[in-house]
């Protein structure tokens, strides 16, 4: 069946998500919003509002997740589409987008810092 080549393993999203990973999961996005504007008829046989809703909910969550900078424009994008994509999963969409913008750019869990009193010394 065609849409095995296409459609994102499920397992994709036990792991962290690469930038190859997002991409091809765009593309999937990309041509399923096509085809709800084209042929919606076809994108329903293919499962994408029953068995594809709940793997839409996931990936947002995913996608909320991203910490790589570079990866977070991908990210915000994939999220407008699935907004676009599930009314059942929207407002989960909506909620993660503006989460993810309101992120700062540098997010770090800790900051090197020198400690008084022991810093290093040139000899």
């Amino acid at each position: 069946m065609p849409t095995r080549r296409i459609h994102p393993s499920r397992l994709l999203l036990a792991a962290d998500l690469s930038a190859t990973d997002l991409q091809a999961l765009d593309d999937w996005l990309a041509l399923a919003q096509v085809l709800s504007i084209h042929d919606r008829e076809l994108l329903r046989r293919l499962g994408f509002y029953e068995r594809d809703q709940q793997f839409l909910a996931h990936l947002t969550v995913e996608l909320g997740e991203i910490a790589d900078r570079e990866l977070r424009a991908l990210s915000e994008s994939m999220l407008r589409r699935v907004r676009s994509l599930s009314p059942m999963y929207r407002d989960l969409a909506r909620t993660t987008l503006t989460r993810l913008q309101d992120k700062p750019a540098d997010v770090r869990w800790w900051v090197p810092q020198d400690i008084d009193g022991h810093r290093a010394r040139s000899r």
